[in-house]
């Protein structure tokens, strides 16, 4: 919204710009094409990124509103054929569409979204806002309404873990500190790295109220504290408020006790990883490996240390793992911001390319926080521990652990038969 505040424009009835900005993208999106089709005198309304698009003719409708009556689809070709047309025409505006035609005739929701996400970015066509909207704008707080990275950060990595939620439905965070602050994705992270850990009939499955929220607050408190996370002056008020830096205290904490936990794991002799063996580690594989041309990045001293600006340390840890993955020609010398943000993007996809699973930007990198830093090291270090190993196979969400504690108290203990003594033996 403050790159566009024209989105202003996709309000609905009362609707406050919060609950604008509280919906997914894709819904946003689906929106936004609803008013240009509107726009046009168009009778046609989507309502998903997928099937509703098909035809092509929404694109087409569309693009005819956003750049003009010059872009033409032969409505009455096939539908694929249209679907050609309408990529040809991307190209023809200067989009370069990730999106092949079968995939818009079969309804993939998935690259719609990016698609469609191209053509906002590109021209979004809303028009401007007038003086009265803008001061409606300037009211709202930003900041509030949106994420930070670090929270982007947490909300991408708590979707990764395939949980479900108290419907059975696969957990999906669009905003971390609204939707966390009935205290039920907080605790069933926390129940997905210790198992059993929450008192599950204790907590209230459906909050309709604050008293409800503060009570499953106090549960997500005294089950951190059980798991030994630090939660000094955080109380079950500070969750069921929402508030953003106590809500991203805890978060921290679970990732890096979910990440040190699966490190240690994956290492097998039953120890702790700690910080400073993670720094151990890099330094000995980024030593052990050798540049195509020159030398390797000299060891870090912590994960705070000014030569992590470049990412060239975190590109030689890559290539240590694996040292074809990289291309030598890519890497800048990181002296400029520019050139140290394209380090920073190229260590991100080489790491992805290698199987860690990251979730920090390159401004983190840039920026060198260590944080972020420290998911990116351990994730590579998980990344190369699993290298050489058979893949596991795809795991299902597990049910929610209440469901699962339910499920487990309504099954009877089974009869276990005594085994039978053996017969006496005759005394001689």
């Amino acid at each position: 919204l403050t790159e566009h505040p024209e989105m202003a424009r996709l309000l609905e009835g009362d609707e406050t710009l919060a609950a604008l900005l509280a919906l997914p993208p894709e819904r946003i999106l689906v929106r936004w094409i609803n008013y240009h089709l509107g726009a046009a005198g168009s009778d046609r309304r989507v309502k998903n990124l997928g099937k509703d698009l098909a035809d092509s003719v929404v694109y087409s409708t569309l693009m005819r509103q956003l750049y003009g009556p010059g872009l033409v689809v032969d409505l009455g070709a096939p539908v694929d054929k249209r679907a050609v047309q309408v990529l040809d025409n991307a190209r023809a505006v200067g989009i370069t569409p990730f999106i092949k035609p079968g995939d818009v005739v079969s309804g993939n929701a998935k690259l719609n979204l990016a698609f469609t996400a191209q053509l906002f970015n590109d021209r979004h066509g809303l028009p401007p806002l007038d003086d009265e909207d803008l001061a409606g704008l300037a009211d709202l707080d930003l900041d509030d309404a949106g994420d930070t990275r670090e929270a982007r950060t947490f909300k991408l990595w708590l979707n990764s873990l395939n949980l479900l939620d108290q419907n059975g439905d696969v957990l999906q965070v669009n905003d971390l500190f609204r939707e966390l602050c009935n205290g039920l994705p907080i605790l069933s992270v926390m129940d997905h790295i210790q198992a059993g850990s929450v008192p599950w009939r204790k907590v209230v499955q459906t909050p309709k109220n604050k008293h409800h929220l503060v009570e499953n607050g106090n549960h997500v408190v005294a089950t951190g504290k059980a798991m030994d996370l630090v939660l000094v002056n955080i109380g079950g008020t500070d969750i069921a408020a929402g508030n953003k830096k106590l809500i991203l205290a805890v978060m921290w904490q679970l990732m890096r006790r979910s990440t040190v936990d699966l490190l240690s794991s994956l290492k097998g002799d039953g120890t702790k990883v700690e910080e400073d063996e993670i720094i151990r580690w890099a330094n000995s594989k980024v030593a052990a490996s050798v540049r195509p041309a020159g030398p390797s990045s000299p060891p870090i001293r912590s994960l705070s240390d000014k030569q992590l600006k470049t990412a060239h340390f975190l590109i030689d840890l890559c290539a240590a793992v694996s040292p074809d993955t990289v291309n030598w020609d890519l890497v800048t010398d990181g002296r400029t911001d520019d050139d140290a943000t394209l380090n920073a993007r190229y260590a991100l996809s080489i790491a992805r390319k290698i199987g860690a699973c990251v979730f920090c930007t390159p401004e983190d990198i840039i920026e060198v926080r260590p944080k972020m830093i420290l998911f990116f090291i351990a994730a590579v270090w998980q990344a190369d521990m699993q290298r050489g190993k058979p893949s596991l196979p795809q795991r299902k969400p597990a049910p929610p652990a209440h469901r699962r504690a339910s499920a487990a108290a309504a099954v009877p203990e089974p009869h276990v038969l005594a085994a039978p003594e053996p017969p006496a033996r005759a005394v001689p």
